[in-house]
């Protein structure tokens, strides 16, 4: 069985979850026999075009990803001298439109992306059994052209509510790549998502449930001192991460308990948020790690986890925390539903509610036998639910359905 995973960016350029997703998931899948190559586009200049890394096969194509990669960068070092994000908007570039120059800009690299991934399909449609497509909206409809044309299905991992939201209008043909990407299989990551797909008229048998899956570490944190861990991306702003109603909870947390320390890390700039956290007076408390390569050592010292996201799949990094045996703070979220168990594995409080959020913190942060009971059930669900070896099985499972059932028109 030949995969190729469809993605936009891919290690080592701009990653977010669904990289490192994609990543571990066909890693994991070539150990367990299934020949996966990753087709994504060339965001660095020192990345080879081809490469061959534990058994993945990655072909990076396009020609001006790396210039593109180096603007954004500058529009991130103009953002972190300017004040960042207001707080309460997403920088990320779905479903916004540029302007002018670089509008022009951005629908050529489209472009030639597009061309190059093209001239890979054909050449190689012949040894492709199936296309998995992570990420962009605009690629699933894009890959599902390629399918109808030579009969390989196409199985979309839809990973956010709402689902089929507006496409990015800089690329090439958006319009009819919008109307294409809704008639596929789907990868739904939690029940929510399932649901909304069979509103949208998704029939239920094109469905698959399948989580994110996350690499078990052989250590565990010991939970022992009272430090809550923020992990994130500070490149897709406020209005999807929720940063502003994380200070504001540990606001709270740090104005009710005595040493306790809140560790943030993540990709992005966060001088706008080291103000936010001064002018909410919690700024003493804080320790802003910036981004870790290593996130290891992170964990190992956390005792608690809080998620104050507003949109989120399955997180990462709540998976991650959960196999070190971290108990968590979500707001409720389908994602994090599929996750916690309120009680058992962490707490789910109601969205928008930072009181709530600093309320189950501090009761967690000051109860060290309850985070202990709750850290034993996080290790415990992570390791049977969601291991990468159980996820990427039941994956490959998925694929041999698709691909047996022979429906490529459906």
């Amino acid at each position: 069985m030949h995969v190729c995973m469809f993605i936009w960016n891919f290690r080592p350029g701009p990653q977010g979850g669904a990289e490192h997703q994609c990543w571990k998931l066909a890693r994991e899948l070539v150990r367990q026999g299934v020949e996966c190559t990753v087709l994504t586009r060339r965001s660095l200049l020192r990345s080879p075009r081809r490469e061959e890394t534990e058994g993945v096969h990655i072909r990076r194509i396009g020609l001006f990803g790396p210039l593109r990669t180096r603007m954004d960068r500058w529009r991130d070092r103009w953002r972190d001298r300017h004040g960042g994000d207001d707080g309460h908007t997403s920088s990320g570039t779905e479903n916004v439109r540029a302007h002018g120059p670089l509008s022009l800009f951005r629908t050529i690299d489209y472009l030639c992306f597009l061309v190059s991934a093209y001239r890979y399909f054909e050449q190689h449609r012949k040894t492709i059994d199936l296309i998995h497509v992570h990420g962009e909206y605009w690629m699933a409809g894009f890959a599902r052209h390629f399918g109808l044309k030579w009969r390989i299905p196409v199985l979309m991992k839809e990973a956010l509510c709402p689902v089929f939201r507006p496409t990015n209008r800089d690329v090439p043909g958006w319009r009819r790549w919008e109307r294409l990407r809704t008639n596929h299989w789907y990868a739904a990551m939690h029940a929510g998502i399932r649901s909304e797909l069979m509103e949208r008229g998704v029939p239920g048998d094109r469905i698959f449930d399948v989580p994110n899956g996350v690499d078990m570490p052989g250590e565990r944190s010991a939970l022992e001192s009272p430090v809550a861990l923020c992990a994130s991306n500070f490149t897709q702003g406020a209005a999807h991460k929720g940063f502003d109603l994380l200070f504001r909870a540990w606001a709270g947390v740090a104005g009710t308990l005595d040493g306790v320390r809140l560790v943030i890390a993540g990709r992005g700039s966060m001088q706008a948020w080291r103000q936010y956290a001064e002018d909410t007076g919690c700024g003493d408390s804080i320790e802003f790690a910036g981004h870790v390569n290593d996130m290891d050592q992170i964990y190992l010292k956390a005792a608690v986890l809080l998620l104050p996201s507003r949109m989120e799949g399955i997180s990462n990094t709540l998976l991650e925390a959960q196999s070190y045996g971290i108990p968590a703070v979500a707001f409720d979220l389908p994602g994090n539903r599929a996750v916690i168990e309120p009680g058992l594995n962490g707490e789910i409080v109601a969205s928008e509610d930072h009181e709530a959020m600093a309320a189950a913190a501090t009761r967690l942060l000051g109860d060290k036998r309850l985070r202990k009971r709750m850290g034993d059930a996080a290790r415990e669900r992570a390791e049977e639910t969601f291991a990468m070896p159980v996820v990427a099985s039941r994956m490959k499972t998925v694929y041999t359905d698709i691909i047996r059932k022979n429906d490529y028109e459906l």
